[in-house]
């Protein structure tokens, strides 16, 4: 029966166009939606060779028979607390160096599988590697958005849709392409350019799918549908989601998941996904207590195979990486989700996510005092204090505000200066970092500082958690934090980077649009102190020139009033 059906299309095909190469192979079936799709004249282009477009793998073949079943923790287990996972230094490809323990982040997400229906509550997902004919690409767009924060999730996702889609990049609107440009290499390009589909009139599309068997005919036409819309320069983000994100719940055709079941990641860890939607997941991670003597022996065998020096950083030695993993559901119908490791909304977790919420804790997994953020002077040296995030800003991240004080208004305010100083006479004596944020009276034009964040005994980090809401007039206007002279827990052969960490503070500072502030050494033989400056120059602004990278300024101290 196979064999007569391809042999029909070839056909078929002869009569109607000339074969073009492409490849494409048969993924699960996908519903239509009945969304209508401008016309636009569109040449007479040939029909790729169905015998082609069967061979070979979709962009994204990551399924549920991918995923590790039987390796999980009791769905009855739960950390009492969850440090964030930001507090963990991150390696050279913006993944976090893991150390026993129980960390959390909400990240930005991605769908994978465009046609299918997104995440609902009670629905769990268990890790799968991501696999596929593009799997490689998209995993480096996905790893590579951590160094440009400047590129819209949206933008991101479009781009994904039209490499699941065979679409040519070329044949695509120049935003795709520019987003293409930087996540991607020329070769990359040239390389989706040559594996993907270009436009087919639906008249010769409909007569060359006629007679094939609904599912596979479906599939044709839905790509086909979101290749066509990424052509037309007003395609809106709301109309691809329409076709890519289905609304309602999915025919049940896999085992049910519990929400919040745990998977273990082939690198030793246990892992669980608890998605709010298809674009923000958080993600939480159980380190077993074993974990450091085990990834070191890993290290240490990886490091002799490649005959290379390993440079390890802080206090881990094994680097994880959201980038090479799919978050799978257990129907087909719903969508896999792939993973970044830029962190969304802050990456804090949805007050409403119950799987994931811990009371009564602040971001780095220590109960909160529950000061009020506006109301905090912060010249005392208040351990685990942090600022009230009951009624945390949307997103976290903050807006242009008229007469807003400047960057340097800010970092040389005396009253900033002199908490600042006190901190970093505290970071000397215990190698903990300290941190505050920076409120402004928009009254009085007075600035003052929320109560200290002291960083954890054993990694001496510090995490800023949510930011304070804005309250009577008050506004949240910038963030410093010290950083240690020494680490505190370090691995054999460890460094430590000064300034302000690129993956860490820098994109932190990016996301929430927040000037900042970190005081640290210039070089780990600790003789000159300086204030390194990174961030906007004012509230909610956006990050001065083309590289975030790059804005960082050092101001030695007692230069402010000169």
């Amino acid at each position: 029966m196979k064999k007569f059906i391809v042999l029909f299309f070839i056909s078929l095909l002869l009569v109607t166009a000339t074969p073009a190469m492409a490849q494409f192979s048969l993924p699960i079936p996908i519903p239509t939606v009945p969304i209508p799709i401008p016309e636009i004249p569109t040449p007479q282009l040939p029909i790729p060779d169905i015998t082609k477009l069967l061979e070979g793998d979709p962009p994204i073949t990551t399924s549920f028979a991918d995923t590790r079943q039987q390796s999980t923790l009791p769905d009855n287990f739960k950390p009492q607390k969850f440090q964030r996972l930001t507090q963990l230094p991150r390696g050279a490809n913006g993944g976090f160096l893991l150390r026993p323990g129980a960390f959390e982040l909400a990240v930005e997400s991605y769908c994978l599988r465009a046609g299918t229906h997104g995440p609902s509550q009670g629905n769990g997902y268990l890790y799968a590697p991501l696999k596929g004919s593009k799997a490689g690409l998209i995993q480096q767009i996905l790893q590579n958005s951590v160094r440009h924060p400047e590129i819209p999730q949206k933008d991101i996702q479009v781009l994904l849709w039209a490499i699941i889609a065979r679409t040519k990049i070329s044949d695509t609107n120049a935003e795709i392409q520019q987003t293409a440009a930087k996540l991607l290499t020329k070769d990359d390009i040239f390389q989706l350019n040559g594996g993907a589909l270009g436009l087919i009139p639906k008249s010769v599309l409909d007569k060359a799918t006629a007679n094939l068997p609904s599912p596979l005919r479906l599939v044709f036409e839905t790509e086909a549908r979101i290749r066509e819309m990424l052509t037309i320069k007003s395609t809106s983000y709301t109309q691809l989601e329409q076709i890519a994100v289905l609304a309602g719940e999915p025919q049940r055709d896999g085992p049910e998941i519990p929400e919040g079941r745990w998977s273990l990641n082939p690198q030793g860890f246990y892992i669980r996904y608890l998605p709010t939607y298809y674009s923000k997941t958080l993600i939480q991670i159980y380190v077993p207590d074993n974990f450091r003597k085990q990834a070191n022996a890993n290290v240490n065998l990886a490091a002799k195979s490649t005959k290379k020096a390993l440079l390890l950083t802080q206090d881990g030695g094994v680097e994880y990486n959201p980038a090479g993993e799919v978050a799978v559901p257990g129907d087909t119908g719903r969508q896999r989700l792939g993973l970044s490791a830029r962190p969304a909304d802050g990456g804090t977790p949805d007050a409403d996510n119950d799987a994931g919420n811990n009371a009564g804790n602040d971001a780095s997994g220590t109960p909160g005092t529950g000061n009020n953020a506006n109301g905090a002077s912060g010249t005392g040296d208040d351990t685990n204090s942090q600022p009230d995030s009951s009624a945390p800003r949307t997103g976290n991240t903050l807006t242009p505000t008229p007469k807003a004080p400047s960057k340097l208004e800010i970092f040389c305010n005396p009253v900033v200066r002199q908490s600042l100083d006190q901190d970093w006479q505290g970071t000397q004596a215990d190698n903990r970092e300290r941190l505050r944020w920076v409120l402004w009276n928009s009254t009085t034009g007075k600035l003052s500082v929320t109560n200290v964040t002291v960083g954890d005994p054993i990694s001496g980090s510090v995490a800023p958690g949510n930011t304070p809401p804005d309250e009577n007039g008050v506004y949240v206007v910038g963030i410093y934090h010290t950083h240690p002279p020494k680490n505190l827990d370090p691995e054999p052969g460890s460094v430590q980077v000064r300034g302000p960490s690129p993956f860490n503070d820098i994109i932190n500072a990016d996301t929430r649009k927040v000037p900042s502030l970190v005081r640290d050494y210039t070089d780990n033989n600790l003789t000159t102190v300086v204030d390194y400056l990174y961030g906007p120059n004012k509230r909610g602004e956006a990050q001065p020139g083309g590289d975030v990278m790059t804005n960082v300024h050092q101001l030695p101290l007692g230069t402010c009033g000169s």
